[in-house]
């Protein structure tokens, strides 16, 4: 199977983007099988390519979600394995990037996930770096998400470093409760990932000619 690029991934529709991970997720276990489905389920129940409004001047509002762009998730020793999955999956269902940041592969939260083979089918969208790595990576790149699994204490330590980047505002996706995994039953945690885009029409008549304005405003939701 031929690798997609970032662009070409942010295209591509859900099942379009299933296909493309299949061999990844067969090899995963049943229970992880049943986490990527549970979200699956989520996103196609939830989500809409586009709606149209029409506002109180006669305006067409065509309201669409775009994907976020670059996502950093990133955990540490506490990390949960399910809790890196859904870290991972979403995102890239979203038509994110990924770039997954934790402690060397040995590490059994991320060997059981079959990673590698993930970025072998999809290396121009997934990625896997070095945990102490990260905040040269974020003043390197325009992350726009960072999600974190892990330990409260480095996590204010990367907000405070955060902080000192300018440019556009970057989220974060904050896990702290390494044995509940509060996003692992969040049926809204695509919603990160996501922004908001509207394009407004509004067509004008001016003494018999006809104007035709747009405007589009971008929001993170």
């Amino acid at each position: 199977m031929m690798s997609v690029s970032l662009n070409a991934w942010q295209h591509l529709s859900l099942n379009e983007k299933l296909s493309q991970l299949a061999p990844w997720v067969e090899s995963l276990n049943t229970q992880q099988q049943a986490l990527i489905h549970f979200h699956c389920q989520n996103i196609e129940n939830q989500v809409i390519s586009s709606v149209v409004l029409t506002g109180a001047t006669g305006e067409e509002n065509t309201l669409t979600l775009q994907p976020k762009g670059l996502v950093c998730a990133v955990c540490d020793k506490r990390a949960n394995e399910l809790g890196v999955l859904a870290q991972v999956i979403v995102p890239l269902l979203m038509g994110c990037s990924v770039h997954l940041f934790t402690y060397p592969m040995e590490k059994e939260q991320v060997k059981s996930l079959n990673l590698t083979l993930l970025m072998d089918l999809i290396p121009s969208v997934f990625s896997l770096h070095l945990f102490e790595t990260v905040i040269p990576f974020v003043f390197a790149h325009e992350v726009r998400v960072i999600s974190y699994q892990g330990d409260s204490g480095y996590l204010l330590g990367l907000q405070r470093a955060i902080l000192e980047k300018e440019g556009p505002l970057i989220s974060f996706v904050v896990d702290t409760q390494p044995q509940t995994i509060p996003i692992l039953t969040s049926c809204d945690l695509w919603r990160e990932f996501i922004s908001e885009r509207v394009l407004t029409i509004n067509v004008t008549a001016i003494g018999g000619n006809a104007r035709l304005l747009a405007q589009t405003q971008d929001s993170d939701h």
